[in-house]
């Protein structure tokens, strides 16, 4: 963009044939209630996180599967998780956790502390994206403890790995 910009380049993006979704674990009893599924989406600031970290280059997607993928099937039935902290914390009450502590805190489940696992993947800015995700879910009550594994160790050949395994809150 920098070299474009300077007209010292002629610069054409790509997408690549990739997309970046976060997976909830809903074997997390905090995770299990919709509710605090909800709030999550509404806590994050995916556009910022694209205009901010990806540089504008990217697409906000509202299903698991982005418009040029052939089992897409189109967005017109699914919510709108639009950015608004507001509602998430509303949603986060309703599910029973006091806000007035951090992390928020409920009767039976205690703590909303959550682990979000990842891969460190040389072409896809995770680390940012992940710090992005922990800030903005501290702003609602939510504590993120990020990790970072290889790709072996995340996606792996059989259940041993992270997500194959389930070892993850959000990944």
């Amino acid at each position: 963009d920098v070299l474009a910009a300077e007209a010292l380049a002629s610069v054409n993006w790509t997408p690549l044939a990739g997309w970046e979704v976060l997976d909830f674990n809903l074997d997390n009893p905090h995770l299990a209630d919709l509710r605090v599924r909800q709030a999550i989406a509404h806590a994050i600031d995916r556009q910022a996180i694209i205009d901010q970290i990806l540089f504008g280059h990217g697409e906000l997607m509202k299903s698991y599967l982005p418009a040029w993928h052939l089992l897409y099937a189109g967005d017109a039935m699914l919510p709108d998780y639009a950015y608004d902290p507001d509602q998430a914390r509303a949603l986060l009450q309703k599910a029973g956790y006091d806000l007035s502590k951090y992390p928020a805190v409920h009767p039976s489940r205690g703590a909303l502390t959550l682990q979000l696992a990842s891969m460190d993947v040389y072409i896809y800015p995770r680390p940012p994206i992940a710090a992005a995700i922990q800030e903005q879910l501290a702003r609602v009550g939510i504590q993120v403890e990020v990790e970072f594994f290889t790709w072996p160790e995340f996606e792996g050949q059989d259940c041993s790995a992270i997500r194959n395994g389930r070892k993850f809150d959000l990944g």
